[in-house]
């Protein structure tokens, strides 16, 4: 008998660590074999539930964590559960209401109040509370890192930037690998500075590969970066078409332009190849050409120099300048809209 229990505490050691290094595949076959043998233990029936969370099975999930609450009622864990899955399928309002139970269980566990934050920040009328809620986890564990990267999420959900970055850098303060974190303070402080970007994406996907949300800011990086390209050939047709209508033609300085555009590709390109972290670079590469919207940038982009070119350097450039700037500009205009809700969406 007591050579099973240390068996069953060997196991359960070993699943919280799978856990704890998301290799949920690996930790479900020994919460499923431990389940045979306790079918009524409701701790495992969370473990369980957690695999199945970071599976992305959400109904199978929800099931498991029901069953914690139906084991264990007065325990806050199985509705900390069920919120959080619940937040996974979108049910928002069923999602504050059990993370408000388990705050009711457990008023002293931060965890509860964070969880009860995350739910209640995508119900509009309960934004309020989900703040009160962050700062709470931040006072019951002020030297835990997700607190303050709660408190952030929230407050930047709330477009209280100064407040979301200062907690951002908090949490960093206490544990510089915090992936949300390090992701958010990128989102935050903006990616006109490339490399600064690329690095903090870098970073946060170093802390936790699996982070879907860095890894699709490093996709957006990758896709948007041909059309800073476009933008510089636009300011360069709009130069240009000015030189060449001022002295009716080509001169040196249509001339320089086409240098300084065709310079600044380059180098741009090659600094930007310089700058992005050996942990990202192959799979930052396969993103600029890996999907149908960064082709139709580049194609876009390419369009936009060779109009420019052409402008600044052929005989009747001025002509071809002025038939293509209205479709440019409508549809730069069009581009910078979805470039907006794509980074919002993001």
């Amino acid at each position: 008998m007591t050579d099973d229990v240390h068996d069953i505490r060997r196991v359960g050691a070993r699943i919280e660590s799978l856990l704890e290094l998301r290799r949920w595949n690996e930790a479900r076959p020994l919460v499923e074999t431990l389940l045979a043998q306790q079918p009524d233990e409701a701790g495992l029936h969370a473990l369980r539930a957690q695999c199945l969370l970071g599976q992305g099975d959400h109904a199978a999930a929800l099931k498991a964590a029901n069953r914690v609450v139906a084991l264990a009622p007065e325990d806050e864990w199985g509705h900390r559960l069920c919120a959080l899955v619940l937040g996974e399928l979108d049910l928002d309002q069923e999602a504050v209401r059990a993370a408000d139970e388990a705050v009711r269980l457990a008023p002293d566990e931060w965890r509860t109040h964070k969880v009860f934050a995350e739910a209640a920040m995508d119900v509009p009328e309960r934004s309020l509370d989900a703040l009160h809620a962050a700062y709470e986890a931040v006072r019951l564990a002020p030297n835990e890192a997700v607190s303050h990267t709660t408190l952030g999420i929230v407050a930047q959900s709330r477009n209280d930037y100064t407040t979301a970055k200062a907690a951002y850098e908090r949490a960093l303060a206490i544990d510089p690998s915090q992936s949300a974190a390090l992701n958010n303070l990128t989102v935050l402080q903006g990616t006109v500075n490339l490399g600064r970007a690329l690095r903090g994406l870098a970073q946060s996907l170093r802390s936790d590969p699996h982070s879907e949300v860095a890894r699709r800011n490093l996709d957006h990086l990758a896709v948007a970066f041909p059309l800073r390209l476009y933008a510089a050939a636009v300011m360069a047709l709009l130069a240009g078409l000015l030189i060449v209508r001022i002295s009716d033609g080509p001169n040196p300085a249509s001339w320089a332009v086409t240098l300084l555009l065709l310079g600044g590709i380059g180098a741009y390109s090659v600094l930007t190849a310089r700058v992005v972290p050996r942990s990202v670079r192959g799979y930052f590469g396969r993103r600029l050409v890996g999907s149908f919207g960064a082709w139709w940038n580049w194609f876009v982009c390419l369009a936009g120099v060779t109009i420019a070119v052409c402008t600044c350097l052929l005989p009747k450039g001025d002509v071809i300048g002025m038939i293509a700037l209205r479709p440019i500009l409508f549809g730069s205009v069009i581009t910078a809209v979805v470039y907006v809700v794509a980074r919002a969406k993001t």
